[in-house]
């Protein structure tokens, strides 16, 4: 590395030892300092050594470690030798040589990052999706609309006056929400995904032909829609999706651009539910379904049908994928109904 700066300059070294000092030439060489006077040259990284900014006519000090210093005559400017080694720098290469504490500190660095990803970000995706505009969450559902056409969820082919049936005793469960207009729900044909239903941020529900194929009970699908209304109500998706992008979302969210919200129909797709968010979504349905004089039992009943299909924790294709823990469940919905 070519430094600017004098060619050599004379100084006073002292070792810190004692009070006396002994004249040497300091020289710029690559990334070192090389020390010539004392009994055998030395050369220190130029990354270890602090020295101070010059004052007019006043001597500039050079901190070595280990606690050696060097006086120089303040008529020589050495700084521009120091000028590529930043404070980061330093502190780089001073971990660099002390290992145990570069470890520590990757370790420390660690569990924070691990603490603002369980704590800080999920309180944080809570505010973020509590204060978001209706409007954009309606754009956000109606964006939602055009995703499931490209993804290959076709018009339903469940007869119309099943889905009547089906929207009519749903629809009071949503009636009693703050702005129910925001949850609407889409019957949709998508083979590839199975017997399936899901919330996408935005409040729009999604009910797969198969599902209500599983069962001719309108009860235990209104069921699992009264569930999948527990995610959208605490806004499970719109959660997630915050945490899955969150530093973009919280910016938009602080500047009023909604610009950087396109991608986040594809949460409720792929949406793996933590056990908390499960159990928030299946306590919302049950109240919700007592309520409309429906028995908790439908819930039970659906889950039990979809174990007694696809087993224990799906196959991959069906909403247990997503829904995991079942038998449980199964147990508190059933208690519920009793």
């Amino acid at each position: 590395m070519e430094t600017t700066g004098p060619t050599s300059v004379s100084g006073q070294y002292f070792s810190g030892e004692t009070s006396a000092s002994t004249p040497v030439t300091l020289k710029a060489v690559g990334n070192d300092l090389i020390i010539e006077g004392l009994a055998e040259p030395m050369a220190v990284p130029l990354a270890d050594i602090d020295v101070e900014a010059p004052l007019a006519g006043m001597p500039q000090h050079v901190r070595l470690p280990g606690g050696a210093q060097i006086e120089v005559d303040g008529s020589h400017d050495i700084s521009p030798w120091f000028a590529r080694h930043s404070r980061l720098e330093r502190m780089v290469h001073w971990l660099e040589r002390r290992w145990p504490v570069a470890v520590a500190s990757l370790a420390i660095t660690a569990v924070t990052v691990w603490a603002l990803y369980t704590y800080a970000l999920p309180a944080t995706a809570t505010v973020v999706a509590s204060n978001m505009p209706l409007s954009w969450k309606r754009g956000i559902s109606e964006e939602s609309v055009q995703l499931l056409r490209q993804l290959g969820f076709f018009k339903s082919r469940i007869d119309l006056e099943r889905q009547k049936a089906i929207r009519k005793r749903f629809a009071p469960m949503v009636a009693d929400l703050p702005d129910p207009e925001q949850y609407t729900l889409e019957f949709r044909h998508a083979p590839i995904f199975g017997p399936n239903a899901f919330a996408m941020p935005g409040g729009r529900m999604v009910v797969l032909d198969d599902l209500i194929e599983l069962t001719d009970e309108n009860d235990e699908i209104v069921a699992v829609l009264a569930h999948e209304l527990g995610h959208a109500y605490y806004q499970h998706p719109m959660r997630m999706a915050i945490q899955s992008s969150a530093l973009g979302l919280i910016v938009a969210v602080a500047i009023g651009d909604a610009s950087g919200l396109a991608s986040l129909p594809l949460i409720g797709l792929q949406a793996n539910y933590s056990r908390k968010f499960e159990a928030e979504a299946d306590d919302f349905a049950i109240e919700a379904l007592q309520k409309a004089g429906i028995s908790p039992q439908a819930l039970a009943d659906i889950f039990q049908r979809l174990m007694d299909e696809y087993g224990l924790e799906g196959t991959g294709e069906s909403w247990l994928d997503s829904h995991p823990a079942l038998e449980k469940r199964i147990k508190k919905a059933s208690e519920a109904a009793n």
